[in-house]
């Protein structure tokens, strides 16, 4: 208000203040909160090439939701149910070897955003789950690969042959087989050979240690 020159109190507008905000949006219109969801945000760092995870996806189990991690690593999760939600980040590369990914629980709140920084897991991490964690014996080194068919559906109980030429300077005698989860002790194995080839054959799903140089 002010005052006339008569004295008289002029209304010029109003001005609220306070209320309840229902719904909250981006600079481009997405909206990335909203007062009957929860919403779920952060980064994601990629352990496999170190630095922003691109190529990656957050998953959230159970309810098909799914968004692509950004460039630069951020993800926004909008419009979820409150309570607890199990996260997953997947990469191509783990895709493509079949590999599991970790799982990462969060709790939301309705109407609040909930941050949370996830890792795409190193193939180091993978190979100590897959493989036991053991240590390796020296000059050896691990070997991880997955068989498909044309469809691309994983293949049990395929035969898989390595071979490499054999040479005077290297001939090993046995390969170091890792104990197995129960701490069983398998069979030993003995390096075949054809022609100048040295060979060695497994199957899927198995775990072997692969003498190398």
């Amino acid at each position: 208000m002010d005052v006339h020159r008569r004295g008289r109190l002029r209304r010029r507008g109003y001005r609220d203040e306070g209320g309840i905000a229902w719904r909250v949006a981006d600079s481009s219109g997405e909206i990335v909160l909203e007062s009957s969801t929860a919403t779920i945000a952060g980064s994601a760092q990629d352990s496999i090439r170190v630095g922003e995870a691109a190529s990656a996806t957050v998953r959230v189990l159970g309810s098909g939701e799914e968004r692509a991690v950004e460039a630069d690593g951020p993800f926004l999760l909008p419009g979820l149910a409150g309570g607890l939600h199990k996260l997953v980040v997947r990469h191509t590369l783990l895709d493509t070897l079949g590999l599991p990914a970790p799982v990462t629980e969060v709790v939301s709140q309705l109407g609040e955003m909930t941050h949370v920084t996830l890792r795409v897991p190193a193939l180091a991490d993978v190979l100590d789950e897959l493989c036991g964690g053991t240590l390796r014996p020296p000059q050896t080194a691990p070997l991880l690969g997955r068989v498909t068919d044309a469809s691309g559906r994983p293949q049990a109980d395929v035969v898989i042959k390595l071979a490499w030429e054999e040479t005077d300077s290297y001939r090993p005698q046995l390969l170091a087989v890792p104990r197995g989860p129960a701490g069983e002790t398998p069979r030993e194995w003995t390096l075949g050979s054809e022609g100048s080839r040295a060979t060695v054959e497994t199957k899927t799903d198995a775990r072997r240690y692969l003498p190398a140089l």
